[in-house]
Parts: C-alpha cells; sequence; structure tokens
C-alpha cells in the first residue's frame, strides 16, 4: 500500500505499525499487537511527595531541537 508509512529504502522490507511485533514460531509468521491504548493500569502511590519523587526521576522532555 502506497504512502500507508511501512515502506523503507529496501525492496520487500516494511516498517512494522507502532504497538505491532512480527513473532515468527512453528506455527508461522504473523503480527502480534502487544500494546493498546487506555488499557495501563494506574499508579496509586500512598503519598503526595512521591508522585513527585517519581516525576523529578523521569527523563526531561525537550522541545527545542
Amino acid at each position: 500500500m502506497m504512502g500507508d508509512g511501512s515502506q523503507t529504502g529496501y525492496a520487500h522490507i516494511h516498517r512494522l505499525s507502532p504497538a505491532y511485533r512480527l513473532v515468527l514460531d512453528p506455527s508461522g509468521i504473523r503480527l502480534e499487537r502487544y500494546w493498546y491504548p487506555g488499557k495501563n493500569p494506574k499508579l496509586h502511590l500512598a503519598d503526595g511527595n512521591v508522585y513527585y519523587e517519581k516525576r523529578s526521576l523521569m527523563p526531561t522532555i525537550r522541545d527545542d531541537f
């Protein structure tokens, strides 16, 4: 399919769609979805200060590139 984002610069080599993996096992080759938006468990911490500490451990997201 043209323009679907799966094309690469190589013949017969395609990109996988986000949240999919290629599985090869004795039954053959198949695409398998491994992630669904909104299905992640919510994080519940006992103290509000813990949220702040966890957030400070995350990398900073920057948009100045």
